[in-house]
């Protein structure tokens, strides 16, 4: 990747710096797509959670006050443990982050060194926002990562949570 002084030397033609900006805006804009989608996905699922903890909560809160039942209420405290933990990671996840974004302020163009251009030096500020665009796609590159690994970690403490469950039952129930 060229250097902003790189970019300043050389000699860019119009339509392949505009070419350039083209792809990046697509790219930066798929990535912020991700992260609606990943944002959407952590917010479902932390509803879903919470929900299920409560439930489970609940239940074993129940069974909990009944002498007879107390033995059964500890696999639903479990599975409760483990849903509000993957609820947390969930919330986790949907924190704000470091993300680029579309567009460039005016205040980065509207210089007098460039309004003194008369629009000679296009191709440059075309290249050059491609080039700050890069920086945002790397930002938001990695913000994405960090969520999807978030994301993974809380559906698969949702799924060790069942796992409990269903074990935890399986086990009082040779008890009895």
């Amino acid at each position: 990747m060229m250097t902003l002084e790189e970019i300043a030397k050389s000699n860019i033609d119009k339509d392949f710096a505009r070419e350039v900006l083209l792809q990046a805006e697509k790219r930066l804009a798929d990535l912020i797509d991700a992260k609606k989608a990943i944002d959407t996905k952590a917010t479902a699922l932390f509803a879903a959670y919470v929900t299920l903890s409560t439930a489970t909560f609940g239940i074993g809160s129940t069974l909990l006050r009944n002498v007879i039942y107390s033995d059964g209420a500890w696999p639903f405290f479990v599975a409760g443990s483990f849903f509000a933990l993957g609820a947390l990671v969930f919330v986790w996840a949907i924190r704000p982050g470091q993300f680029g974004y579309l567009g460039a302020t005016p205040r980065m163009w509207l210089t007098e060194d460039w309004s003194a251009t008369g629009g000679a030096d296009l191709a440059h500020m075309l290249a050059y926002t491609a080039a700050y665009y890069q920086e945002r796609i790397d930002m938001s590159d990695a913000s994405n990562a960090a969520r999807y690994k978030l994301f993974t970690l809380g559906m698969a403490i949702g799924l060790a949570g069942a796992a409990a469950f269903a074990a935890a039952l399986w086990f009082a129930a040779r008890q009895v």
